[in-house]
């Protein structure tokens, strides 16, 4: 069997199994929430109490910047970066409001 034909039988098995599952469970109660109006961001992760995670990217004279940002309650905050950062992103939260992620620094 090619390599191709494997990985083809092997979505096609996962397709059937994951239609299987969906009949035997309710589906998830979800709602979409609208983060505001950027230049740009990302959302990365959410938790359990409803803060979200992620980053936005602003202008600032020549400079574009993307800072790890948290989106509350209707509410964006700028997580601020370590000095002299050029970019920071924020990956994850857990329920305790705790976020991991990433800087990198230098011009």
């Amino acid at each position: 069997m090619t390599q191709i034909l494997k990985i083809v039988v092997v979505l096609v098995l996962a397709v059937i199994a994951f239609g299987l599952t969906q009949g035997a469970t309710q589906p998830p109660n979800v709602s979409i929430t609208d983060l505001g109006t950027l230049p740009s961001g990302c959302a990365m992760g959410f938790n359990a109490p409803g803060q979200i995670v992620g980053g936005r990217t602003s202008i600032s004279g020549s400079q574009i910047l993307t800072h790890a940002a948290r989106w509350q309650d209707g509410m964006i905050t700028d997580l601020e970066a370590l000095p002299d950062s050029i970019y920071s992103l924020a990956y994850a939260i857990n329920d305790r409001g705790e976020i991991v992620g990433a800087c990198i620094t230098g011009s």
